[in-house]
């Protein structure tokens, strides 16, 4: 489980990135399999058009593959939490209301300073 801290909204969140990747769990002696789509649980996708690329600045696409890093700011637009027959599920919807393509060697350089302030 990855580390907490509370931020200043109040809420305990994790510290870092944490993999969204689906653990398959496997019932009885079957082996788990899991195809490409459902690598990533549903609602984890975005899909960007030619006018928020271009608002981004974005001047041509990336290559089908290739890893990019963004930073948003959201709204919680919707909460939920249902009782069902195998414990409680609980979901956040969220809109993006401003974001942007992170330069790579800049998250490296905090990643950098940090380890060199704090010992990471």
């Amino acid at each position: 489980m990855a580390q907490t801290f509370n931020n200043r909204w109040g809420y305990n969140m994790a510290e870092e990135k944490v993999s969204m990747k689906i653990v398959p769990k496997a019932h009885d002696s079957e082996p788990a399999t899991l195809d490409g789509d459902a690598l990533y649980p549903y609602g984890l996708r975005i899909t960007l058009n030619s006018e928020a690329l271009k608002a981004l600045g974005l001047d041509r696409l990336p290559a089908v593959g290739s890893v990019m890093c963004i930073e948003a700011d959201v709204k919680v637009i919707g909460a939920r939490s249902n009782e069902e027959t195998d414990g409680v599920e609980n979901s956040v919807e969220l809109q993006i209301t401003d974001m942007v393509f992170c330069n790579p060697a800049e998250e490296d350089k905090k990643k950098d300073a940090a380890g060199v302030l704090y010992g990471a």
